[in-house]
């Protein structure tokens, strides 16, 4: 310490094995090929279960935005047959064809384009558009539009709730709907409350709609309610201050709802007197709309429902956040009995259902597996595709293996050991 000179050091590294060159392609997994490859946005089932739309994204690295696109898949060859720049897509009833949106000299547009060949323009300059829908019969289309707020120029912005700071709360969304023969257009809905499309009824003469009331605790009240087509009259179903969405039995005859545990004042509810519940575990109600009746469907079922979607018998399948896992469930409205899905993959990213077919289809990955696409009919699940194939076949991921491990007050600990490609237990 009393050495007022300049201290040096000096260390040497040695490798048993010394320097070698390689020129293998192979390397191990890096944020590049996690944020930078291939990946899978959405897929939807046509509604006959004989096509998939896969919508794709890649990063245009070093650029800050990405490239998407649709590939269009037969389901039971398991083969590409087309691909489109499109965004939007929503299946026709035959499956046949989908409507879509695209950005057009004026503003939005709305095509209709058939697989085998053929466009056509329903709709041009449309600003705000935000998403398009099949009616039942074919000949007519549902569209939403965001309104574009009142412009002020005092510079100052007077806040009306608590949500007004939300960059988009003055913009809410409108319902209108185009006939496919003549191109007439109607507004269904209106208002300084945004309307949400949830379902069309089986039959085309009613639509499923909810918006939401922020002006009372916890601020976020949703109302649903049935809209008929044929005079615009309005049936309110509930409010709930816990429940989010909701859809139509394939008979139409029942409402599928995901809320909270309290919501229907409670019925989800499964805790000891006196405890809070987590009212983002999501769980699943399903009314009857000719009496009323509400039945709990996941009341004594552990994992959070995160998506819920109808099958063509009228059963449903659900996407749950289970512990680190996300995965599939069949539930039997008859017999109450769930089924787990054997999805091949960690984390389900996302699903579809063939509204009038026994087909599923999922994409997802693993802590050692990138994304994957399925699809399941009767038979057992097979892949469809592996985004970047030829990229992650040159990437070297080592084992993953489960370790979990219980506490002294006997809570299981969910954890896995990660192991490097080269790990050698000997």
């Amino acid at each position: 310490p009393q050495d007022k000179g300049k201290w040096q050091f000096s260390a040497v590294l040695e490798s048993e094995q010394g320097l070698t060159t390689s020129t293998s392609p192979a390397g191990r997994l890096s944020i590049a090929d996690l944020i930078d490859a291939e990946a899978i946005s959405s897929m939807k089932v046509s509604p006959d279960g004989a096509l998939v739309a896969v919508e794709m994204r890649r990063p245009e690295v070093p650029a800050d935005w990405a490239q998407s696109w649709v590939d269009i898949y037969g389901i039971s060859e398991g083969k590409l047959l087309r691909t489109y720049e499109v965004s939007g897509l929503d299946w026709a009833p035959d499956g046949k064809s989908f409507v879509h949106i695209k950005d057009g000299h004026q503003g939005k547009q709305l095509w209709v384009t058939k697989i085998e060949g053929g466009d056509k323009l329903i709709v041009d300059g449309l600003k705000n558009l935000t998403g398009a829908w099949w009616m039942p019969d074919a000949k007519s289309l549902l569209y939403a539009i965001a309104d574009e707020p009142e412009k002020d120029e005092t510079g100052l912005k007077r806040l009306r709730g608590t949500t007004d700071r939300w960059p988009q709360w003055r913009s809410p969304q409108h319902l209108y709907q185009v006939s496919l023969n003549d191109g007439l257009r109607r507004q269904l809905t209106a208002g300084s409350l945004g309307t949400s499309l949830l379902d069309i009824h089986p039959g085309g003469k009613k639509i499923l709609l909810s918006r939401v009331h922020y002006d009372e605790l916890p601020f976020d009240t949703s109302e649903f309610a049935e809209l008929n087509l044929e005079d615009l009259s309005l049936h309110t179903i509930l409010s709930d201050q816990w429940l989010y969405s909701a859809s139509y039995s394939p008979d139409g005859t029942k409402l599928l709802f995901k809320g909270g545990p309290s919501a229907f004042a409670g019925l989800g509810e499964n805790l000891p007197q006196g405890t809070i519940p987590n009212n983002y575990d999501g769980q699943l109600y399903l009314l009857e709309l000719n009496s009323d009746q509400v039945k709990p469907l996941t009341k004594d079922f552990a994992p959070g429902v995160q998506v819920a979607q109808w099958t063509s018998d009228g059963n449903v399948v659900f996407k749950v956040q289970e512990g680190p896992f996300t995965n599939i469930y069949n539930y039997d409205v008859e017999s109450g009995e769930f089924s787990k899905v054997d999805t091949q993959v960690d984390a389900v990213g996302g699903m579809s259902l063939a509204r009038t077919a026994p087909v599923l289809a999922w994409y997802g990955s693993r802590a050692n597996a990138p994304y994957q696409a399925f699809v399941q009919g009767e038979g057992r699940a097979r892949l469809l595709l592996t985004p970047d194939k030829e990229r992650f076949a040159q990437v070297q991921i080592g084992q993953v293996e489960d370790w979990d491990f219980q506490t002294k007050d006997g809570t299981t600990i969910t954890g896995r050991v990660h192991l490097p490609p080269d790990f050698d237990p000997n």
